[in-house]
């Protein structure tokens, strides 16, 4: 870790038909390193067939690009990992339009949209995406996420009523 600055941001694609990949949220998390680099990362959890992690991050070394050009900062970190998000997004939505014999839906509105973050809670107390949670407090370099992660992990709940 060591990152000197970091952040994340939740996101949730909303108005897709629930059983195409039922619920789906994205985390983007960004990390400033020493020397002008950059590490993004993007969690994607879909719930249709059955729950799912793809994760993927990127490394941006800005140390050799002139600054009038490029200038990186977590802004564009977080962005790129949204769009890297999404593009993840767009290969799952392809498998699963093959596997349910639906091309009519790769027309969807692929956009994540920010969200609380309570809402990833609110999947962990209704017992969904816990195996996923917890790969993605392993996996992730950004420590203010593990720690969001790994607090989300100790909440203990209980249902009552019908």
């Amino acid at each position: 870790m060591g990152a000197t600055v970091e952040r994340y941001e939740t996101f949730q694609i909303l108005g897709w038909p629930p059983g195409l990949l039922g619920e789906i949220y994205a985390i983007a998390a960004a990390s400033e390193l020493p020397d002008q680099t950059y590490r993004g990362e993007f969690f994607l959890f879909t719930q249709r067939p059955k729950p799912k992690l793809t994760h993927g991050e990127i490394l941006i070394d800005v140390r050799n690009a002139p600054p009038d050009i490029l200038k990186a900062d977590l802004d564009f970190v977080i962005e790129e990992s949204q769009r890297q998000a999404e593009n993840a997004l767009i290969d799952r939505l392809t498998e699963r339009t093959e596997e349910i014999g639906r091309p009519d839906l790769l027309g969807l509105n692929v956009s994540l949209t920010n969200f609380k973050r309570w809402s990833l809670i609110g999947c962990w107390i209704r017992d969904l995406f816990h195996t996923e949670i917890r790969q993605a407090a392993d996996l992730t370099q950004v420590g203010t996420l593990k720690r969001y992660l790994q607090a989300m992990t100790q909440i203990k709940w209980s249902v009552h009523g019908a």
